[in-house]
């Protein structure tokens, strides 16, 4: 019946509205004269569609739960070709200092509904967990310090996994501030007339919020339990918000941008110690 009242509206040139009145009147059996209140209806109802999100708090959070992302980090800086005469030893790293699983932090949703023009949007705010990481944070610091030393200072940097001798270098690390925050965004536009028929336009869009990571670490170099140097380094790396994303790439584009934030935060800092420490053992 559908089909057959369809291909008669058209062959008619009748518009939408005339097509659902004609479909209403024969399969439903409506009264013609409560149409009026019928179409009203669905008018309601195409609106509440238009700010009915097909995302929310808890899809988001399963879908982050599920995800895990490798963080990398780029060796960019000159290798140092000389003899290494000393050797700095890394004491372990105690802890990260984030969060532990990747979260919804809190969501937002503004919406304006007018008579032909509705739009509305919902904000989720997204903090990167360790979790989402297939290796430790500290350890991934840990990797890259080793690596970036090893490359381009010096000096000789290797893990002290036992107690060294007394007149040994030591360094010392700890992560004061580790935070990494996104978010994704839903945007619904409806557009429709008056009469329900000329035109009626929906669009959905996604895409990922501007990304930040917010990182600080103190390092200490030791020598005979006296400190020779200290300094503390922090950092704020950004990344503007993406183009619009398909909804199924969607928390997986937001993980992937937030771990990238945090090694490009990483490797800032993981160079800068490398660079003063050379300078430092250079003249000791």
């Amino acid at each position: 019946m559908l089909i057959i009242t369809l291909l008669y509206s058209y062959t008619n040139k009748y518009n939408f509205w005339d097509f659902l009145k004609i479909y209403l009147s024969l399969t439903l059996k409506i009264d013609p004269k409560k149409l009026k209140t019928v179409k009203t209806f669905l008018l309601f109802v195409l609106i509440i569609r238009g700010f009915c999100s097909c995302i929310n708090v808890r899809s988001v959070q399963m879908q982050l739960n599920d995800l895990y992302v490798d963080i990398d980090y780029e060796l960019t800086s000159s290798i140092y070709e000389e003899k290494r005469e000393k050797t700095v030893y890394l004491n372990p790293i105690d802890s990260s200092t984030m969060e532990a699983y990747t979260r919804v932090k809190n969501s937002r949703i503004v919406a304006l509904p007018l008579i032909l023009f509705n739009y509305g949007h919902k904000k989720f705010n997204i903090i990167l967990g360790e979790h989402t990481l297939t290796q430790a944070y500290r350890e991934f610091l840990s990797d890259a310090l080793l690596a970036e030393c090893n490359r381009s200072a010096c000096f000789s940097l290797k893990t002290n996994t036992e107690v060294p001798l007394a007149d040994a270098y030591v360094l010392d690390i700890e992560i004061i501030r580790n935070k990494t925050v996104s978010g994704i965004q839903e945007t619904n536009v409806l557009i429709v007339v008056p009469n329900f028929s000329d035109l009626t336009y929906f669009s959905t869009k996604y895409h990922v919020l501007p990304t930040s990571s917010d990182l600080e670490i103190a390092v200490s170099l030791k020598k005979e339990a006296n400190i020779l140097w200290e300094k503390q380094y922090s950092t704020r790396q950004y990344f503007e918000h993406s183009s619009y994303v398909d909804l199924v790439e969607l928390s997986e584009r937001c993980v992937f941008k937030m771990t990238h934030c945090l090694s490009l935060a990483t490797e800032q800092i993981v160079t800068d110690i490398s660079r003063d420490l050379n300078i430092i053992l250079s003249v000791q």
